[in-house]
């Protein structure tokens, strides 16, 4: 089994309140994603639930790329891989 990659998810109840949570999910389960309507990445998986991350496909895209880069580097390890950003440096910086 290969490592679950952590991604913060968005989820809203019944009364429209929203909270940001980490989904653990398998990315060889994803089937799609795609840009939100404003902004984030909508992802749809195998099964055909969907749902929305505050990252941009960009980041996403990075995301994906580090955690393949990880399991190729790190062959039977399993467990969670928490991708986090590197920070963005501001140009006055």
């Amino acid at each position: 089994m290969q490592p679950f990659l952590e991604i913060p998810k968005v989820i809203t109840n019944n009364e429209q309140k929203e909270k940001l949570v980490t989904a653990r999910l398998q990315p060889a389960q994803i089937e799609d994603y795609y840009p939100g309507f404003y902004d984030g990445t909508v992802v749809v998986m195998k099964s055909g639930n969907s749902f929305f991350t505050p990252m941009s496909v960009e980041e996403f895209d990075n995301a994906l790329a580090g955690y393949e880069k990880f399991i190729k580097a790190n062959t039977g390890k399993f467990g969670n891989l928490k991708l986090t950003p590197k920070p963005k440096i501001h140009a006055a910086n």
